[in-house]
């Protein structure tokens, strides 16, 4: 799958932000998140009962054991693959996106905008 790759060796620079196992709350800081989404992250994170954020409730953010934030919606009752039904949030601003992004256009054969921003949705929410 596409989002295995970003734990292989093809892509260093992204890896090396992705735990293979964590352990909350401590290595959160290391990813992109605690710069682009302390917040979100903080309340994910902490599951007091604060006020929900309006990313959080909109998005159905939760923390996988990986550190990765991901998405919840109404297709989790299709028959997608979990990493489908979960896309991955991920900071548009961050150098992270740029590898991704690239390695995305290298896959797809360089075959334009559009493909490669329709194989990058459909394991990622860019914000």
């Amino acid at each position: 799958m596409f989002c295995d790759s970003l734990e292989d060796h093809r892509l260093k620079g992204v890896s090396n932000w992705m735990p293979k196992k964590c352990n909350l709350p401590k290595n959160c800081g290391l990813s992109p998140y605690s710069q682009s989404f302390p917040e979100e992250v903080n309340h994910v994170v902490s599951k007091k009962n604060t006020p929900v954020l309006v990313l959080v409730r909109q998005f159905g953010l939760y923390m996988n054991d990986k550190c990765l934030l991901r998405c919840r919606g109404r297709i989790q009752n299709s028959s997608l693959n979990q990493e489908e039904k979960t896309p991955m949030l991920l900071p548009s601003k961050h150098h992270v996106m740029d590898l991704i992004v690239r390695e995305a256009h290298e896959r797809m054969l360089h075959s334009g905008v559009n493909t490669t921003l329709a194989t990058l949705r459909a394991h990622f929410w860019i914000m």
